[in-house]
């Protein structure tokens, strides 16, 4: 199946493990250690224009460091 996706988005007919391909991406998703400097060959690449959606993460991880609260909270008690 991934092998399908990664042919589709590079315009190949057919891609497989070991091959260096280039593909066209509508979203990127990073860690905060490599974010730095997978943006500015995203932005290089794509343009200035291609969306970075770094405050969905930033609310998802919030969201899960509230519910990591919430579950000590009930634990305590």
């Amino acid at each position: 199946m991934t092998e399908k996706i990664l042919a589709r988005a590079s315009e190949k007919s057919l891609v497989v493990p070991g091959d260096n391909i280039w593909v066209n991406v509508d979203v990127l998703m990073t860690h905060d250690v490599c974010g730095p400097g997978a943006f500015g060959i995203f932005k290089r690449e794509f343009g200035e224009k291609a969306k970075v959606r770094i405050l969905l993460l930033l609310l998802l991880l919030l969201l899960l460091l509230l519910l990591l609260l919430l579950l000590l909270l009930l634990l305590l008690l």
